[in-house]
C-alpha cells in the first residue's frame, strides 16, 4: 500500500508520495510543485534534480512542474476579454512581456489525502483560493480556486489541474506547466543517448520578442523526426512554439513527448490531455541536463490574437464553471 509523509526541505515542507515503485515529493509552499520523481525499482530520476532548495527558490520555474496561469507570453501584459481590460505587471523587461502569469510561486494549502487500501495508490490534493485579498486581484480581478491534484500509482504521476470561476463575472483561463525533464535519467549517459519523439504539428512563427506572428510553418525535415523516428533534444537551441498533432502508436492516438534512451531501450513518457492544444519546446540554450516540453492550452499571446477561440485555444469560464485537464509522468 502507499503512503504519503513529511520531510523538511531546509525551511520548507515538502509532501512525499510513495506508490507504485515511483516516489514524488510536492512543496505546497513554491505552487504545489512536484519537484522530484523517481522510479525507485529502475533507479530513473524523471525531473530535473536539484540538491540545493536555495537554488530552486533562485529559479523555481525551471525545476519540477511548474504551473503557468496563464501560460508563456502576453504583449505588454494587456489584453481585453468580455469589455474588460487587464493589464498585468510586465516581468520580461527585455521584451515588454508578462510571463508565465500568477501561480507558480504561490502558496497551496493541503486540502485532501487518500492512501487505497485496495490499489498502492495515493491522492494528494492542494488548492490556492484566490479573492480581492490576494496580492495579484489588481492585475487578474477574479474570484477563483485552483486545485493541483497528484496521484501516485504504478502508472507513474497523474496530475490534474482543476480551475472554478468563483465570481460574477466570467474569467478567461488559459493553463500550461513548465516541466523540465531530466536528460541524465539512465546513469552513466547523457543528452547525446537520448532521442525525442513529442506530437509536434505545425510550428507556430514567434517574433523578435517571441510573441506569434500569425504565420504557421509545415515542420522541416529536422523537426520532422520528432514525429517518426525521433531527434536529438539538443538538435538546435529550441525556444519553439508548435500545435498539437496527435501520434498514432500501437496503443492509439498519443498527445505527448517522450524520451528515449537509444542505448538501454529506458523510457520517459509525459502524456497531456486533449485540452493542451500547443507546445512550447525548450532546451535552456542546449544546455544539456534537461528539456522542457511544456503543454499549454493556449497560443501563446492567445487574448490578443484574431485568431477564433477553437485555434488559440481560449477558454472563457462562465460564474460556477471549472476546468479541468491532467498530464501524467511515467517511466519504463
Amino acid at each position: 500500500m502507499g503512503k504519503v509523509y513529511r520531510e523538511m526541505w531546509g525551511v520548507e515542507e515538502l509532501i512525499v508520495l510513495e506508490a507504485g515503485g515511483y516516489q514524488a515529493k510536492i512543496i505546497p509552499s513554491v505552487g504545489a510543485n512536484a519537484i522530484a520523481l523517481k522510479s525507485v525499482d529502475k533507479n530513473i530520476s524523471i525531473l530535473r534534480q536539484i540538491e540545493d532548495i536555495e537554488d530552486f527558490k533562485a529559479a523555481p520555474g525551471v525545476y519540477g512542474t511548474p504551473l503557468l496561469f496563464p501560460p508563456n507570453r502576453i504583449d505588454a501584459g494587456t489584453f481585453e476579454v468580455r469589455n474588460m481590460r487587464y493589464q498585468f505587471e510586465i516581468n520580461e523587461p527585455n521584451h515588454n512581456n508578462s510571463l508565465h502569469g500568477f501561480l507558480a510561486d504561490r502558496p497551496f494549502e493541503i486540502d485532501e489525502i487518500k492512501i487505497s487500501e485496495e490499489k498502492d495508490q495515493v491522492y494528494v490534493s492542494l488548492v490556492f483560493i484566490a479573492d480581492e485579498s490576494t496580492s495579484f486581484y489588481q492585475y487578474f480581478p477574479h474570484k477563483f480556486t485552483c486545485r493541483l491534484i497528484h496521484i501516485l500509482s504504478s502508472e507513474g504521476l497523474k496530475q490534474i489541474v482543476k480551475i472554478e470561476n468563483n465570481d460574477n463575472k466570467a474569467m478567461p483561463v488559459g493553463v500550461g506547466y513548465h516541466t523540465a525533464i531530466n536528460l541524465n535519467f539512465v546513469e552513466g549517459y547523457s543528452a547525446k543517448d537520448v532521442k525525442l519523439v513529442m506530437s509536434v504539428g505545425e510550428r507556430i512563427e514567434l517574433n523578435d520578442r517571441a510573441l506569434p506572428t500569425g504565420r504557421y510553418i509545415e515542420l522541416n525535415e529536422d523537426e520532422k523526426l520528432m514525429r517518426n523516428s525521433g531527434q536529438s533534444p539538443m538538435f538546435k537551441e529550441l525556444d519553439d512554439h508548435y500545435t498539437v498533432d496527435a501520434l498514432y502508436m500501437e496503443d492509439g492516438s498519443f498527445h505527448g513527448a517522450i524520451l528515449e534512451n537509444y542505448a538501454t531501450g529506458n523510457q520517459i513518457i509525459y502524456e497531456a490531455g486533449e485540452k493542451f492544444k500547443h507546445w512550447m519546446l525548450w532546451n535552456c540554450g542546449k544546455e544539456g541536463s534537461f528539456i522542457c516540453p511544456e503543454p499549454q492550452t493556449w497560443l501563446v499571446n492567445a487574448p490578443n490574437s484574431d485568431l477564433p477561440d477553437e485555434k488559440t485555444g481560449m477558454i472563457i469560464l462562465e460564474t460556477g464553471e471549472v476546468f479541468e485537464e491532467y498530464t501524467k509522468l511515467s517511466c519504463r
